[in-house]
């Protein structure tokens, strides 16, 4: 079969040499995209940080905004939600068109930078999947063009087999880069994850064929001692099996009032049973959130990571009660999430939910915390680049709220979990199992 290989490449014009040529060529021009994504980067920040020294911070903005609404009376307050800076006093005009600018120029800056940013770390991520298809096309030339007679035709098939299904997921993956930013680009993450699973098959049987039989011997001993640990965490997991039948009752038979709080302990457990450390910066701003009056609606707005490990961090934030705001309902069978639906602290948003801005206003003016938790909105990619929000979903709202005769109170939650990856790929080597969260100063 090797000579046969051999002769393919051969008749084609590539021989094993000229592969090898071809292989070294493209680990150079790798090697260079790395030093220019390096450079580019301590550009960018560097840019970054000299655009912001001109500028006041976020902290020093919100407190000029906190004391300049704490400045206005009631008949000013209720005229900026409607009609702007028309109502207020000559004094308060100036200092909201001063906020105004501030806030802009601040954006400007942010906004700016951060979509060179996301192009950088989505060009990085492409770095690191062309450097994978690199060292996997290498590896297959040098096991299966050069002649290699501790490689059995069984293994041959086997590492041909596994480099196509590598070869298949990169180009499908590469095929959808442009949907970067659409709404379909969940197929390019699909891409992503078929990338990185087949590209370990293939280094695993190949690390396998390598071994020694001491070193098979041992590989074996470690899976017998790791065996006994992961057993008991999935007869761990299956105790979480009540609480999903409770969570099931209650939103079809007690109207879903309890759903959130049977859902926050479930996943609180099972970040004690998977070993996950969830650290919260901030719960300060959750705790003042009893202390708010009832005319304020908070709306603790959430980056989406990855929805296991982001809800372990929302149920560690101990909200007892909330409206939570998610885009779930779409993938669940539509007489189901009806019934969820009219959960009173549920709100499906997006596909098949049209009335998503007064489902979402309602449930929070008539819940008595006042809390909503948007799940849906803002999204982080796969090495850092964000990911494009709901816009019209955030500016509709806010005055959809405020139609009602409520005051908004935005309380922004962001988080370092490890996202993609987790499942399958030794992701806890990669991130470990250390999540940080930050509840931020309210807006």
């Amino acid at each position: 079969m090797r000579l046969l290989l051999v002769l393919i490449f051969t008749l084609i014009g590539a021989s094993p040499q000229a592969l090898a040529q071809t292989l070294e060529q493209r680990g150079q021009a790798l090697q260079a995209e790395h030093q220019k994504l390096v450079e580019l980067e301590t550009q960018y920040i560097q840019s970054h940080q000299e655009s912001l020294r001109t500028l006041q911070s976020p902290d020093e903005i919100s407190k000029s905004i906190r004391e300049f609404v704490l400045s206005l009376d009631a008949n000013e307050l209720a005229s900026l939600g409607t009609t702007g800076a028309a109502g207020l006093t000559p004094g308060h005009q100036r200092q909201f068109i001063q906020l105004q600018t501030q806030l802009s120029d601040w954006f400007a800056v942010q906004s700016k930078h951060q979509a060179k940013i996301d192009v950088l770390n989505l060009e990085k991520f492409n770095y690191f999947v062309k450097q994978l298809r690199l060292f996997a096309d290498m590896t297959h030339d040098d096991l299966l063009l050069i002649p290699n007679p501790e490689v059995s035709p069984t293994q041959q098939l086997e590492l041909m087999r596994l480099y196509h299904n590598v070869k298949v997921a990169h180009e499908a993956y590469l095929s959808h880069l442009n949907l970067y930013g659409t709404p379909k680009d969940t197929l390019r993450l699909i891409d992503i994850r078929e990338t990185f699973l087949a590209s370990k098959k293939f280094f695993t049987y190949v690390d396998k064929m390598n071994r020694t039989p001491k070193q098979k011997l041992q590989v074996l001993l470690d899976k017998t001692r790791r065996f006994p640990g992961r057993f008991l965490e999935k007869l761990k997991l299956l105790t979480l099996a009540p609480d999903a039948i409770k969570g099931g009752a209650d939103v079809l038979f007690n109207g879903g009032g309890k759903f959130n709080n049977i859902a926050n302990d479930a996943f609180v457990k099972a970040a004690k049973i998977k070993g996950y450390d969830v650290t919260i910066e901030g719960m300060e701003y959750i705790k003042a959130l009893a202390q708010v009056d009832a005319k304020t609606i908070n709306i603790i707005t959430a980056v989406h990571r990855g929805p296991v490990l982001d809800n372990m961090v929302l149920a560690t934030l101990g909200l007892k009660d909330y409206v939570y705001v998610t885009s779930f309902g779409s993938v669940i069978p539509p007489k189901l999430a009806a019934q969820m639906q009219d959960s009173p602290g549920l709100a499906f948003v997006g596909p098949g939910f049209p009335n998503g801005i007064e489902t979402v206003s309602s449930k929070g003016a008539n819940h008595p915390e006042k809390i909503v938790v948007n799940y849906a909105e803002g999204s982080i990619g796969n090495m850092g680049e964000t990911r494009p929000i709901a816009v019209k979903f955030s500016t509709a709202l806010i005055p959809a709220i405020q139609a009602k005769g409520f005051r908004v109170n935005l309380i922004p939650l962001t988080s370092t979990p490890a996202s993609f990856l987790k499942k399958d790929l030794d992701a806890d080597m990669i991130f470990g199992k250390l999540m940080h969260a930050k509840v931020h100063q309210p807006i």
